[in-house]
């Protein structure tokens, strides 16, 4: 058959070539992924299925550090956040910070996707309320997060506590809600709290180390401060 086509048709080589050369590119543009939209890990960018779909109703992101720095009424102020899994979709989470005691605030901190629009498992993430002032006093460890963004809403004060919320959802608490946390042993006043599992104090998201009440005052870095942050060591 092909030696006819040759035959009858002395641009069937060009023809041929152009086949040939078409399917090698369209294959090239194949890009394998979750291509169900209503899968926690849908990516918009596969064009065919692998059958990686996740729907699972578990968060995939987690609370890892509570932040309030000593760097002036606000500028230390920061929530660090850490992917369990790769997520496609960072908008579907969200933060509120109970502030005082008073219970929940619900929502108050969307979160946006970020440029590439993919979050890796494994990433940091910190949401900061002067990501630039507060960049600096991490020093060289400011690289450690994978993503930055700033948000003014984030305004915990040491004794607050923090709501991580998936699909509208509370999954993940630290503190107490319902309590004013000064004087507890989970207050983290211009220093920090970190998730780890040698830490004394448990929520129901896991165990927590604290860097000590007032431990980041009259420092430049956190560095020179007597609590590093854990990221940073």
């Amino acid at each position: 058959m092909l030696k006819k086509l040759l035959n009858n048709n002395p641009l069937s080589y060009l023809t041929i070539i152009s086949i040939f050369l078409f399917s090698c590119e369209t294959n090239d543009l194949v890009s394998y992924g979750c291509t169900d939209p209503t899968a926690n890990n849908f990516d918009p960018l596969a064009s065919q299925d692998d059958g990686s779909c996740d729907f699972s109703t578990t968060s995939q992101l987690e609370i890892v550090g509570v932040i309030d720095f000593s760097l002036g009424t606000i500028s230390g102020k920061a929530i660090h956040l850490r992917a369990k899994a790769n997520i496609p979709d960072l908008s579907i989470y969200a933060l509120g910070v109970a502030n005082n005691g008073g219970g929940t605030d619900s929502i108050e901190i969307t979160l946006n996707n970020p440029p590439n629009n993919l979050v890796l498992a494994g990433d940091d993430i910190l949401i900061a309320r002067d990501d630039i002032i507060i960049g600096q006093y991490f020093s060289d460890c400011f690289n450690s997060f994978e993503h930055v963004f700033q948000d003014d809403l984030v305004n915990q004060n040491g004794d607050d506590a923090v709501e991580l919320f998936y699909n509208n959802e509370v999954v993940e608490t630290f503190g107490d809600i319902n309590l004013d946390g000064t004087g507890t042993p989970w207050e983290y006043t211009d220093s920090w709290a970190y998730k780890d599992n040698t830490g004394s104090v448990e929520f129901g998201s896991g165990n927590w180390i604290f860097g000590g009440i007032n431990c980041t005052d009259g420092t430049a870095t956190i560095l020179d401060s007597s609590c590093p942050y854990p990221i940073c060591q």
